[in-house]
């Protein structure tokens, strides 16, 4: 049985990423509340308590996965994430909520970040990592290696960054 189980719950996002499908995708394909539900319970009636969240942007549903969240208080979730959507209130819910776990993408230095995944997606990446951090809520960040960024993504520096930064 496998450790965790990844799901899409979107396929939209609010971004459009150099090099992402996500954005060309129609806003109708989603997974429904009802469907995501009976996916989590099936799969721990097989003993799979860990979820992966990816897609898309999938707190472009944050209403929902929180939802999930909250009734299946015995399990994990994460979510890859593009922190734009992350606020000081959200992690303040997310810190009482105690399972949902944010893991950001960033791709390294601002100029890296932005040319990626668009102007000023570094700042909110940056200020969602303040709001988690705050708010003692546990997050990691996951970065696309591509030509512009390996070397740098793969330094002690931007790890010992991103440590600094509470991920």
């Amino acid at each position: 049985m496998p450790l965790a189980l990844l799901i899409d719950p979107i396929s939209t996002c609010n971004l459009h990423c150099k090099g992402c499908w996500a954005a060309d995708y129609q806003k109708s394909d989603n997974l429904d509340l009802e469907t995501l539900d009976r996916i989590i319970t099936e799969a721990k009636d097989m003993g799979i308590y860990i979820f992966l969240f990816s897609g898309g942007e999938p707190l472009m549903r944050k209403t929902d996965l929180l939802k999930l969240a909250k009734k299946h208080k015995d399990a994990v979730f994460a979510t890859f994430t593009n922190a734009t959507l992350i606020d000081d209130a959200f992690a303040a819910f997310l810190h009482s909520l105690g399972n949902f776990i944010p893991i950001i993408s960033i791709e390294g230095t601002r100029e890296q970040t932005n040319e990626r995944q668009g102007n000023d997606t570094y700042d909110a990446c940056m200020r969602a990592m303040e709001h988690l951090h705050s708010h003692k809520v546990p997050f990691g960040f996951s970065s696309c290696y591509h030509r512009h960024n390996t070397e740098y993504v793969g330094s002690d520096d931007y790890i010992d960054k991103m440590i600094e930064a509470g991920a």
